[in-house]
């Protein structure tokens, strides 16, 4: 039995065994994952992200995905993981995965000292043209200030990233000022721009299967909603002329503004069923 951490070059190895949306993490600041090989043949493996990072006391390590097809690998990649953990002094494990009846997942988790409850994942998604069909943005304009992503400078585009970060603002991205622009659409991706400075920021991620995922949605100023909506207006009509109709966008609601935009975008959209819990990790 060998425990393997996954990298960027030994991913592909394992692409039919992980999902390539969770692949995609694979190589980013704070994501992490371990594979568990029995004679050459994939059986547990796991991708988690480091969160808070900046915080020396509320270190939190969140595991994003797990596999389990042999319980016994996966307890012993869980004991590489509670070690890796260790080492990033992290204080408390959470999870979210997603609900399976009989999930080994699930009692993996339970026996190793996590609280477990079922729940209504954050993300939602809909398709492009149900989205459009929405009333709100039937009665929005494409305003010229909102421009696509490719066209910003690089200077202006780091100032705009370094002054929301600045206010914490980060979307679903805590490695966002690490992130290259080919991370986002860079067409779909867009800001909005007043009196030459960049105030608002809507960046668009293209995941391998297909699908888009609303990685940063934010804007400054009093009129902070307004952009908002407007530069979704943009990158909604963008991407209807570059994608197909069916092309799935997805928003996670991590926070009060996503989940009020969620309700207003995709009114009939529910989360999937899903197995949260915690365990504080000794330190």
């Amino acid at each position: 039995m060998d425990i393997i951490e996954l990298t960027t070059e030994n991913i592909i190895s394992f692409i039919e065994f992980i999902p390539v949306d969770i692949a995609d993490y694979i190589g980013r600041l704070f994501y992490h994952g371990l594979i568990a090989v029995e004679e050459d043949e994939p059986v547990a493996a796991m991708v988690w992200e480091l969160k808070n990072m900046l915080n020396e006391e509320l270190k939190v390590s969140n595991i994003m995905w797990l596999r389990v097809d042999d319980e016994q690998a996966a307890y012993q990649m869980l004991d590489q993981y509670e070690e890796s953990i260790m080492l990033d002094d992290v204080c408390r494990s959470t999870f979210s995965i997603a609900a399976k009846k009989d999930s080994p997942e699930q009692q993996l988790l339970k026996n190793a000292g996590f609280s477990v409850m079922l729940a209504e994942g954050d993300e939602i998604s809909a398709e492009l043209w149900q989205v459009d069909e929405v009333a709100v943005m039937q009665k929005i304009d494409i305003d010229e200030n909102v421009v696509s992503l490719w066209s910003a400078g690089v200077n202006e585009l780091s100032e705009a990233l370094n002054m929301f970060e600045g206010m914490g603002r980060h979307g679903i991205c805590e490695d966002l000022m690490y992130l290259p622009r080919s991370h986002f659409e860079n067409d779909v991706s867009c800001f909005y721009k007043q009196k030459g400075t960049i105030c608002g920021l809507f960046l668009v991620h293209l995941m391998p299967s297909g699908s888009m995922r609303i990685e940063l949605m934010t804007a400054a100023g009093k009129d902070a909603k307004k952009y908002i909506l407007k530069m979704i207006k943009k990158a909604l009509t963008t991407a209807l002329d570059m994608y197909s109709v069916s092309t799935k966008i997805i928003i996670d609601r991590h926070n009060f503004s996503a989940l009020a935009l969620g309700e207003r975008l995709f009114p009939y959209e529910i989360g999937i069923p899903v197995y949260q819990g915690s365990r504080n990790e000794p330190v």
